[in-house]
């Protein structure tokens, strides 16, 4: 009965779209199981497999190479893992394989308020409208968020977005005036997408325009009531 409380596949808790962790545990005897853990920050992945060894009824322990030490606790359905530091060696810059799992864990796609770049839920709505079907790859590149300069002096604060591992491939730019203008653009494969509550559109902020220079022979297109090509 206990070795059925170990085995099975759990997710942790505190999964996002761009910052998961699952772990799979099978063949659980009175003494051991083996396990898999599977764990991804942005483009960086980590993975750690190995038979756990059995120490109490609710906790377990795994040694592996380079000093790695996994200690498991299970508490009901809440599996906890904690390991050392030579467990960094499993895993890219910014994974981690720490933390709390659970078999009904659902992945929390956090929206840019949630990470700060809109105040309000009103203001992302806005947003949401403003940016149409293009708003989904903002979300996919607010993995992490820079804060920019205003070099256009319109006091505007500035939100540099992009994915660990992907960053100068990939990427997006969030300016909020303080009235609640909005100046942004990302990445759409071969192009740059951009977008304005100016009406009309007046010249591509140097901000913008410095943050493009860096994704190479992609051209930027304003997409607010038609699709033109931006002079950089």
């Amino acid at each position: 009965m206990e070795g059925l409380l170990w085995a099975g596949e759990r997710t942790h808790t505190g999964s996002t779209l761009h910052t998961t962790a699952t772990i799979s545990i099978r063949d659980v005897s009175s003494e051991t199981f083996t396990f898999e853990i599977h764990a991804q920050s942005g483009a960086h992945i980590g993975y750690v497999a190995g038979r756990a060894t059995l120490i109490g009824h609710n906790q377990a322990v795994f040694v592996g190479e380079n000093g790695c030490v996994i200690s498991f606790v299970l508490r009901g359905d809440i599996l906890e893992i904690t390991t050392s530091q030579g467990c960094m060696w499993y895993g890219g810059v910014g994974v981690f394989f720490d933390g709390k799992y659970r078999s009904d864990v659902e992945i929390v796609e956090s929206s840019l308020s949630d990470k700060g770049i809109f105040e309000t839920k009103s203001q992302e709505e806005a947003f949401r409208e403003l940016t149409g079907l293009a708003y989904p790859l903002f979300l996919e590149n607010a993995h992490l968020v820079f804060v920019g300069e205003d070099l256009d002096g319109f006091g505007a604060a500035v939100y540099e977005l992009g994915i660990r591992g992907l960053l100068g491939f990939m990427g997006a730019i969030i300016m909020v005036g303080q009235d609640a203008e909005v100046w942004a653009a990302v990445t759409d494969g071969d192009i740059v997408k951009y977008f304005t509550t100016e009406a009309p559109a007046p010249k591509l902020p140097q901000t913008i325009r410095n943050w493009s220079a860096g994704f190479a022979g992609k051209d930027m297109f304003l997409m607010n009531s038609y699709s033109s090509q931006c002079s950089k």
